[in-house]
C-alpha cells in the first residue's frame, strides 16, 4: 500500500466513539474552566472544505459552541485515544478562541490581547504546571 492509498483510506466511527468524544470534550472544557458555555454536539460528515476529524464553531457573546465530530477518519484507524485527542483539540480551540478573535479584530487594544494571553497562561498553569511540578518534586 502506498502512502497516498493509506492516507486516503476512510474509517467510519461508531456511536460509542461519539459518546467518548462528548465525555472527553466536557472533561477538558471543565478542566480549562470554560464554564458558562452551552455546548451542542454533532456527529456526522463534515461538509467543510477541510476534512477535519473535529470542528468547533463558537460565539463569545451568546457563549454557545457547536462541537463536531466527523463520522469518518481518514488515514488512521480510529481508537479511543485518537477520539479523545480530537476532543482535547477542540476544547483547546475553544480555550484559545477569544485570543484568536481578538487578534483578528482591527480595533482591539494591546491591553485586551495581553489580558486574554494571561488568561490562557493561568489556565495552563492550573491544568498542567502544578501537577507536573508535584510529579517531578515529590
Amino acid at each position: 500500500m502506498t502512502l497516498e492509498e493509506h492516507l486516503s483510506k476512510e474509517y467510519i466511527l461508531s456511536e460509542e466513539y461519539y459518546e467518548i468524544f462528548k465525555e472527553e470534550f466536557r472533561y477538558w472544557s471543565e478542566k480549562f474552566g470554560l464554564i458558562g458555555w452551552e455546548f451542542h454536539f454533532y456527529f456526522g460528515t463534515d461538509e467543510n472544505e477541510y476534512s477535519a476529524r473535529g470542528r468547533l464553531v463558537n460565539d463569545h457573546e451568546s457563549r454557545i459552541a457547536l462541537v463536531f465530530l466527523n463520522k469518518t477518519f481518514e488515514g488512521t484507524e480510529p481508537n479511543e485515544e485518537s477520539v479523545r485527542q480530537v476532543a482535547y483539540h477542540e476544547a483547546c480551540e475553544l480555550l484559545l478562541s477569544k485570543l484568536k478573535f481578538l487578534m483578528e479584530q482591527r480595533n482591539v487594544s494591546d491591553r485586551e490581547i495581553e489580558e486574554e494571553t494571561h488568561n490562557v497562561i493561568r489556565v495552563m498553569e492550573n491544568c498542567f504546571f502544578y501537577d507536573d511540578l508535584k510529579r517531578r518534586n515529590p
